[in-house]
């Protein structure tokens, strides 16, 4: 009686630890948004993404899928210029730095901020030298004949 007591406890122990287990995965935060934003030919539906430009680097960004309604990008950094409903055109800073770009879904949930980083010319390096910086020679052939 007694080990059949214990028995019955474990199993409901097991049971226990299984179901908080499962809610667990219930809430596991995606950090995705409900919408993708494309830019460079790659989408993506997370709230933070990187890409990286040149100094007045003109890229075009599409919100693409996600729910109907209304979609804005707002930023401080660089020029943004709104083509279609969910099309923007916007050229890089002048200056090597970071620029965000916030981009607002329908769903007041929906935020994601793009983080842009505008990189320093390769004609800027000099005997290996950027900025004080020793960071080596840029390779005279890309690797693979790949420009990027």
């Amino acid at each position: 009686m007694v080990r059949h007591a214990l028995l019955v406890g474990a199993v409901v122990a097991a049971l226990g630890r299984a179901t908080t287990s499962v809610g667990a995965v219930d809430t596991f935060d995606t950090k995705a948004v409900d919408f993708a934003v494309s830019f460079h030919g790659q989408p993506s539906g997370y709230r933070d993404v990187a890409g990286f430009v040149m100094p007045r680097e003109t890229l075009t960004i599409d919100a693409v899928g996600g729910p109907p309604g209304d979609y804005t990008i707002k930023t401080d950094d660089g020029e943004l210029v709104q083509l279609a409903p969910r099309k923007w055109k916007w050229t890089a800073p002048s200056s090597p730095r970071s620029a965000t770009l916030h981009v607002d879904g329908p769903a007041s949930k929906d935020v994601m901020t793009v983080h842009m980083f505008v990189m320093v010319p390769a004609s800027q390096v000099k005997n290996g030298v950027l900025n004080g910086y020793r960071i080596g020679e840029y390779p005279a052939k890309p690797l693979k004949g790949d420009p990027s």
